[in-house]
């Protein structure tokens, strides 16, 4: 389970970092040492792939023993989103082989005013 709200908006063209926290059915943090993590943002309908992150390419940071899972948004990414909605779930890989896909999230994109080069 993740403590995180639904929905989450991005800023476009922004540095954004989510932190979310995996708990179990008692509401501690679940150690994440060890894990490898994944995330794609797709269309809400799954057939387009915006972005994809993992903790081997750093823009998933994971926090073992709290829990933590941080994924990366860096504005030279979110500037080039052309979505308005979007889904994103994290799969966690264990070291022990085993797989838990966290709850799919809804992502919105708002371009925001200010806008720099």
């Amino acid at each position: 389970m993740l403590d995180q709200p639904l929905p989450i908006e991005l800023p476009g063209g922004a540095d954004t970092e989510l932190r979310l926290t995996y708990r179990d059915p008692f509401r501690q943090p679940v150690n994440l040492t060890g894990c490898v993590a994944y995330a794609q943002v797709k269309k809400p309908d799954l057939s387009e792939t915006f972005d994809e992150l993992t903790s081997l390419n750093g823009r998933i940071v994971l926090d073992g023993p709290a829990g933590g899972i941080a994924p990366q948004f860096p504005h030279a990414v979110t500037s080039g989103y052309t979505f308005t909605e979007a889904v994103f779930d994290v799969l966690l890989v264990f070291p022990n082989g085993s797989r838990v896909r966290l709850q799919k999230q809804a992502l919105s994109r708002n371009p925001g005013v200010t806008q720099v080069d």
